[in-house]
């Protein structure tokens, strides 16, 4: 967890505009963050790129076994990295699995401990489907990423995943307009900082080739990407 100001500051520092012992004034904070957001709305009008990460819970019904995203704070995720159970203070993992390990189960109405739990990331609302449908009322924590969107003030909170405080900090820095023209060595760490995260963020496509039309044979070959 990290704020605005942290980013900026460190930010300034790394372009030497301050000394790295040494606190920027009220104006230089402003004005450093007016050029971080606007930094930070060009990545994202690149493609999606930056994700903040949160917690939130909703309440599982007994014999229930689907659940739609609109139970969560803001709604949809960009992305669900895990979810566990609770009860009575106890947590209970539960696995997140692809679509064909959850079509798997023979018989699903069974209700118990959920164990798995399949994520259909479907729009405009995903949908958790558990197995087994919980007992009784599990409050279900989910870790999810959110685009990073709005304005970073000096006091916001932002947690943000492996990798991405760093390439902020490297790139706000080479993107301050500064008299100083920003170093060599500034410029290739923060393009190798935003590589990082294209990389992290690289969903392949698959080719696909159709044999007949009821079947169709993959070679697993992307072709697209970044």
């Amino acid at each position: 967890m990290t704020t605005g100001a942290v980013l900026v500051k460190d930010a300034l520092a790394k372009r030497f505009v301050t000394a790295p012992n040494e606190e920027p004034d009220a104006d230089q904070i402003e004005f450093a963050l007016r050029w971080l957001n606007r930094m930070l709305e060009s990545w994202g009008a690149q493609k999606p790129l930056l994700y903040t990460i949160t917690e939130e819970t909703f309440t599982l019904t007994p014999s229930t076994a689907s659940y739609s995203t609109a139970l969560l704070t803001d709604g949809r995720p960009a992305s669900v990295d895990y979810l566990f159970n609770r009860l009575s203070n106890v947590d209970y993992g539960c696995k997140l699995v692809d679509n064909q390990t959850y079509a798997d189960v023979q018989y699903k109405p069974v209700d118990a401990v959920p164990e798995i739990c399949y994520y259909n990331d479907g729009f405009p609302n995903g949908t958790f489907n558990f197995y087994p449908r919980p007992y009784a009322a599990f409050e279900c924590h989910v870790s999810v990423r959110r685009v990073l969107t709005g304005t970073i003030t000096a006091t916001t909170d932002v947690a943000l995943p492996p990798g991405y405080e760093a390439a902020i900090v490297d790139n706000l820095a080479v993107y301050y307009p500064f008299a100083v023209p920003a170093s060599p060595d500034m410029k290739r760490e923060a393009k190798n900082g935003k590589d990082v995260l294209k990389i992290a963020n690289y969903e392949p496509l698959i080719s696909k080739v159709a044999v007949r039309s009821n079947y169709s044979i993959s070679n697993d070959f992307p072709y697209s990407g970044f």
